[in-house]
């Protein structure tokens, strides 16, 4: 059905509507006042369609909402809505505004809420900034620097759990195969504690290298981390333990 114009006297804005809320006619000052959508719920803010889809029915005869509704240029009103309805197929709706003050109030609301709706999206942004930072210095907490043409050392620092392990894991892999080192050394001496997460990653990855050909050395290991390397039976992928770096390095008959 085309919907229609109407010139009442009234000086509010009212409209006909049908039980799908689909808007038959609008006074001069409706299509003034608020946007010339074909649905009465385009007109009603988000948060308000629940009630309106609740009370605005042939059943409830005639009802008065309390809604916020969006002018034609955006700002959020608060207005009381009366309906009747004539049958059960059309309603007359008649909208009016709130006090000022209640609008003022209710736009300044809606423009906090907008600014916090800002606020959390630069925050989901600074979020995924800062994973990515925690990410690459998971990745640099081993870097691998070739000694010789043979050897190569890995250093682990900090504290060492299954999320760092396994971020490091890929990169140190492909750069063991491009440099083709046959022994690698890795330094625990700066590292914190070791997670038993951190302890299978490791062997996992130790697993890795050994399929790879690489004899693997490991060095500063204190007594706590030995025995979990022990319980999971890290040492069996062609691992040699050393007490410190120093002795791995003169073992290799390289210098630091």
């Amino acid at each position: 059905m085309q919907e229609r114009m109407t010139n009442r006297n009234l000086p509010l804005p009212t409209f006909k509507i049908d039980k799908n809320f689909e808007i038959l006619e609008r006074s001069m000052e409706a299509g003034e006042v608020f946007r010339l959508e074909r649905s009465f719920l385009a007109l009603v803010d988000v948060e308000s369609q629940e009630k309106v889809r609740e009370w605005l029915r042939p059943e409830h005869e005639q009802v008065s909402l309390e809604v916020n509704m969006l002018t034609s240029n955006g700002e959020l009103v608060l207005v009381d809505v009366y309906v009747g309805w004539e049958s059960e197929l059309h309603a007359e709706v008649l909208v009016i505004k709130k006090d000022e003050a209640f609008s003022r109030v209710l736009g300044q609301l809606t423009k906090l809420r907008a600014r916090l709706q800002d606020t959390n999206i630069e925050l989901m942004h600074e979020k995924e900034r800062l994973e990515l930072l925690a990410e690459e210095n998971r990745r640099l907490s081993a870097p691998f620097i070739p000694l010789s043409e043979e050897v190569g050392l890995v250093s682990m620092f900090g504290m060492l759990d299954r999320e760092k392990i396994q971020s490091i894991e890929v990169k140190l892999l492909q750069e063991i195969y491009e440099d083709s080192a046959d022994t690698i050394i890795f330094d625990f001496t700066a590292s914190g504690e070791v997670t038993n997460d951190g302890v299978r990653a490791l062997k996992s990855m130790f697993k890795s290298l050994a399929i790879m050909g690489c004899e693997l050395l490991i060095a500063g290991v204190n007594q706590e981390v030995a025995k979990s390397f022990k319980q999971y039976e890290v040492q069996k992928w062609n691992i040699r333990f050393i007490h410190s770096l120093e002795r791995a390095l003169k073992s290799m008959d390289v210098t630091s």
